[in-house]
């Protein structure tokens, strides 16, 4: 059970798994992962240390005008991104037949 409580630590919380589907699409800055799904930017912050703490996402600064921070999926949070989305096939299902029950009530 050890491994699984680590995955439910890693993915718990309303934001962590909506910030990795935001960045697997491609690197972003604090502000465009920040639009993904109006966060806060307190628990943005947050969330994005404990990510980066489970290497899931990798934090590092560009080297431009404005040395402004980007953060990427890892290879362990790209590996993710196929658990995700068979939870959320899973909870596709799983909504239609609470709401097939109900009608049937």
């Amino acid at each position: 059970m050890l491994p699984l409580n680590d995955l439910m630590f890693v993915l718990n919380g309303k934001w962590r798994i909506r910030i990795i589907l935001c960045l697997a699409s491609g690197e972003k800055g604090f502000n465009e992962i920040k639009k993904c799904h109006n966060i806060s930017p307190r628990i943005l912050s947050k969330e994005l240390k404990e990510l980066e703490i489970n290497k899931v996402i990798n934090r590092y600064k560009k080297e431009d005008n404005f040395k402004s921070v980007i953060y990427e999926l890892s290879e362990q949070g790209k590996e993710l991104i196929p658990i995700i989305i068979k939870l959320q096939e899973w909870g596709e299902r799983h909504r239609k037949n609470v709401l097939d029950l109900t009608k049937n009530i």
